[in-house]
């Protein structure tokens, strides 16, 4: 089932950012909390490949959500799914045989993503640029047990092929898995792909392009949603926060003409 809402913990700081550029930011997967975040044993790469930004499905605002995210005195934002589509209609399709979907929203503009060439490791670099256009989820991550099965069915070989080989990879189980003892966020991701690719097919030069030869430079991506995703918006605030924080948000979804909006106060009660 697709949630209709979903939640995002952040800093006060970083609540006043989302609200004055309507952006929301994506980062590398190797710069995540997370260090197993996308990993692959076949890509040494796989993680720098991947841009994603963290949500959850769990209604309840939950303690370790608060202090690993915001440390008790920021915010939890509930926004709808579609608040990065600007087409008509979001694009979903099922993942495998489970429960879990891939969705695909199309961009108001192209966003830029820069890779390096590493064409002698000294001094004769030379930079590529790619424009994304599309945004992945939220998709809903699956845990595992073991390390290993992070990059399990990531690539299958095509044995109908005899004598060259060619080589399927599935770009979405990067970030789509996590080690289970990140269970308790119930997560559920955006995430945009270096080149817009879920699938690729190729032969074994195909793997050679998430190799160390070629690393992207691009840190990060701050992705505008639309505008109107603010109407409706609940906002909760931390355990630890103080009663001017809500005046605060209120002055500037006001400011942005957000008709309705719910500012509230975490149940959880700290000593």
């Amino acid at each position: 089932m697709i949630p209709s809402h979903i939640y995002h913990y952040t800093s006060l700081e970083t609540l006043f950012l989302i609200l004055e550029f309507n952006t929301f930011r994506f980062n590398r997967l190797d710069r995540m909390n997370d260090p197993f975040d996308g990993f692959s044993q076949l890509y040494c790469n796989s993680r720098m490949n991947i841009f994603s930004s963290s949500w959850t499905s769990e209604k309840r605002d939950e303690l370790p959500m608060w202090k690993i995210y915001s440390d008790l005195k920021g915010v939890r934002i509930r926004m709808p799914i579609d608040l990065f589509n600007f087409s008509d209609n979001l694009t979903v399709s099922k993942l495998n045989k489970g429960r879990n979907y891939l969705i695909k929203s199309v961009l108001n503009k192209p966003y830029l993503i820069e890779r390096k060439e590493l064409a002698n490791l000294q001094k004769n670099d030379t930079e590529y640029q790619f424009l994304t256009k599309s945004v992945y989820g939220p998709t809903k991550v699956d845990y595992v047990a073991k390390k290993s099965d992070l990059s399990k069915g990531l690539v299958k070989l095509d044995k109908k092929n005899v004598g060259f080989p060619i080589y399927e990879i599935n770009l979405n189980l990067i970030g789509q898995k996590k080690i289970d003892y990140w269970n308790f966020e119930k997560e559920y991701r955006y995430r945009i792909f270096y080149g817009d690719a879920i699938v690729i097919a190729g032969s074994s030069p195909v793997l050679e392009d998430f190799h160390d030869n070629s690393p992207i430079i691009t840190n990060y991506i701050d992705i505008e949603f639309k505008p109107e995703s603010l109407e409706k918006i609940e906002i909760i605030l931390g355990p630890e926060s103080n009663e001017d924080t809500k005046f605060r948000i209120e002055e500037i979804l006001k400011n942005k003409n957000v008709k309705e909006f719910k500012i509230l106060k975490s149940k959880i009660i700290i000593n």
